[in-house]
């Protein structure tokens, strides 16, 4: 009898495993089929949590906080009773433009030696965060804003774009199958209804113009865990595989578009945890709508259980890589965290992030 409960649970893990293989080979497959131009609303796969930030977002074979809603649904069995993990990330390409972009006559007057220039902001915030091993709940925000100056000797033309969405999320784990040689597998799903708002300022001859529209939606995202033997563990999420977004107001410019559905992101990842602190991952993202593909690596050492100094890498073969590194302090339950990420050889602070979490 045992052994035919056994076999019955051995199927039961193969068989989950190869369904998120299937699913994942066919939409990877798919990529190439409905790839589609980038738009203003086609995020970046930065993700909130600054543990992970600072590992360099290989964090889908270890999330197991409340951010665990955004980085694997999976993820929320391994919490012991509940977790709160608020965070913020701000990502830019010019820190001194972005304290002007409220004000368009000032961002103008920033660089008057220049006839045209552009910059761009992302900002990923969970100010509320709250998961048990079984459900949990979450508000992540996303947004980014793009600005661009053209300056002539007859006149001056200032804009500024956003489009940012907050995502209310229900999170719901269950535990598979737990075998000594075949470990512990757990799978989740995430349930999201979307709000978002689009707004574009232009200031052309001191001029003001303003347009806006505000959009709804949903959007359902699939995860697999596992933790192989004590000192390995595997992950597989699929973000927003179904999603869709209706818009209400002013049609942005000509040139850009409002997303309709959340672009379908795979993440898959293997972390290695050896004895002694140490924990080593890595992870291959795809963004199946747009067929951009990452690499990220991140590597984490705990030293007496109270700090934590982490470094990471995000690499495509389209851009440089981005370096990333982080700090974590430890007081028995509460846990604060420092990330940063740098661009162009380390020359340019690219991104900072600053997080508290909360776990029993």
């Amino acid at each position: 009898m045992a052994a035919r409960s056994a076999q019955v649970l051995r199927s039961r893990f193969l068989w989950a495993w190869l369904a998120g293989g299937i699913l994942a080979a066919e939409l990877w497959g798919a990529a190439f089929f409905q790839a589609r131009a980038a738009s203003l609303g086609d995020p970046s796969l930065m993700g909130p949590g600054v543990r992970a930030w600072g590992m360099g977002g290989a964090f889908v074979a270890l999330a197991e906080d409340a951010t665990a809603a955004y980085w694997n649904p999976a993820g929320i069995v391994q919490i012991r009773r509940f977790a709160i993990t608020p965070s913020v990330t701000v990502k830019t390409t010019d820190w001194e433009a972005l304290s002007a972009v409220t004000d368009l006559h000032r961002l103008g007057e920033l660089y008057p030696e220049k006839n045209q220039f552009t910059g761009e902001v992302e900002v990923t915030a969970m100010p509320l965060g709250f998961a048990t091993s079984r459900f949990g709940v979450n508000v992540l925000g996303e947004g980014r804003g793009q600005w661009q100056v053209d300056r002539s000797p007859t006149d001056s033309t200032s804009s500024f774009s956003s489009l940012y969405t907050v995502a209310s999320t229900m999170t719901f784990g269950l535990p598979l199958v737990d075998l000594p040689l075949l470990g512990r597998l757990s799978a989740g799903v995430n349930l999201k209804a979307y709000n978002g708002r689009y707004q574009s300022w232009k200031e052309e001859n001191e001029k003001v113009t303003e347009q806006s529209a505000e959009g709804q939606g949903y959007g359902v995202d699939l995860g697999l865990q596992s933790r192989l033997t004590p000192w390995v563990r595997a992950g597989l999420v699929v973000r927003d595989l179904s999603s869709d977004l209706k818009w209400k107001g002013d049609l942005p410019p000509a040139g850009e578009e409002l997303p309709t559905r959340r672009p379908r992101v795979l993440q898959a990842g293997v972390a290695l945890c050896p004895p002694g602190g140490w924990t080593l991952a890595g992870d291959l993202v795809r963004n199946l709508d747009g067929g951009a593909e990452s690499y990220r690596v991140g590597l984490e050492k705990t030293i007496f259980g109270v700090l934590a100094l982490r470094g990471g890498v995000l690499m495509s073969r389209s851009e440089a890589p981005t370096a990333t590194a982080g700090l974590g302090l430890a007081w028995g339950p509460v846990h604060l965290d420092l990330a940063a990420a740098s661009a162009e050889g380390l020359r340019r602070l690219e991104a900072a992030s600053l997080g508290l979490a909360v776990g029993f």
